[in-house]
């Protein structure tokens, strides 16, 4: 059996999957399937504490206060966002009111549209799994129970034997696609 605390948190639980035969081999699928839609969406999902180094973008804007303008963008990658506790622009660290944040863009705005670099400190994720992402978790561990081998289609006359390809349905890619990361993947800090 996988320790847990080796792979974070799982997105299915044992106890979720219901009457299992085997719960070391349960306590795996439920690892496999965690760790399969976490690599595909490209994010975690629970929230956590995150500090990555991002590169600032210039963009110009709109501002309802000010005019528009040529601005420093750093787009996190992580969401939802909840807090962010510190900004370090080009080494220089900012104080609040030197930044401001776009929920609706998951990005960060800076008024130094020539700065390379910002290392961001942020608070972000969901409290729980989201529904649809455990249902997803949930199917994919229990397909991994009833059919270990990934066989899609067996004959016996003249055995004939076809292993499935291990991808996601249509309809599971569909659901996790709500949550893929667009800008690549983070690691908690």
């Amino acid at each position: 059996m996988i320790p847990v605390s080796e792979i974070g948190p799982l997105l299915i639980t044992v106890p979720e999957l219901g009457d299992v035969v085997d719960a070391d081999e349960a306590q795996t699928a439920c690892v496999l399937a965690s760790g399969a839609i976490l690599d595909y969406i490209g994010r975690p999902i629970l929230e956590d504490t995150y500090t990555h180094t991002l590169p600032v973008q210039a963009e110009i804007i709109t501002r309802e206060q000010e005019p528009n303008g040529l601005v420093g963008v750093v787009r996190l990658k992580a969401h939802p966002v909840t807090a962010i506790t510190s900004v370090v622009l080009d080494g220089v660290t900012l104080s609040a009111d030197e930044w401001s944040w776009d929920a609706s863009r998951y990005q960060l705005v800076v008024d130094e549209a020539g700065a390379y670099e910002a290392a961001v400190t942020y608070t972000a994720g969901y409290s729980d799994v989201p529904p649809g992402l455990r249902a997803v978790a949930k199917r994919v561990a229990l397909s991994m129970l009833s059919n270990p081998g990934g066989i899609a289609s067996e004959r016996l006359a003249d055995y004939n034997v076809t292993y499935g390809d291990g991808d996601f349905t249509a309809l599971e890619r569909r659901v996790m696609d709500r949550y893929r990361s667009a800008t690549g993947t983070i690691r908690a800090s």
